[in-house]
């Protein structure tokens, strides 16, 4: 079974690797061409924050609140980042837009007492424009 997986994997790839020397004498530049025509661009992207912070009265109450990458994506409510170009000849304008919005329901005790709740929700809006 294993040596069929292989030899399926190294046909792929061989064959890969002569479509690309197939196309080798193609110039291929990142940099586009200044033209008299329209150019388009859109391009979603991801940015991935931690959030850290301590909330301190002293004494026991004191709490830490350390928000890695992966607490943010499980608690994302919304989100939406995107760039996009337009160009015609040598000008061009630009937007980027981003919108993210983060919520976490949950809190603790002030100073280990019930009656004291803190943080029973917290939202983390930011637009970006």
């Amino acid at each position: 079974m294993n040596k069929k997986i292989l030899s399926s994997l190294l046909l792929v790839c061989a064959s890969l690797t002569c479509m690309n020397f197939a196309h080798a004498d193609e110039v291929i530049s990142p940099i586009p061409q200044v033209s008299d025509e329209w150019r388009f661009s859109v391009s979603p992207y991801g940015w991935l924050p931690t959030v850290g912070t301590t909330v301190s009265a002293g004494g026991p109450g004191s709490k830490n609140a350390d928000i890695s990458a992966s607490q943010i994506i499980n608690n994302l409510k919304s989100g939406v980042m995107i760039a996009g170009e337009v160009h015609y000849g040598k000008w061009g304008v630009m937007a980027d837009f981003a919108n993210a919005t983060v919520q976490k329901i949950g809190g603790f005790n002030f100073k280990g007492d019930p009656i004291y709740r803190i943080g029973d929700k917290g939202t983390l809006p930011s637009i970006i424009v």
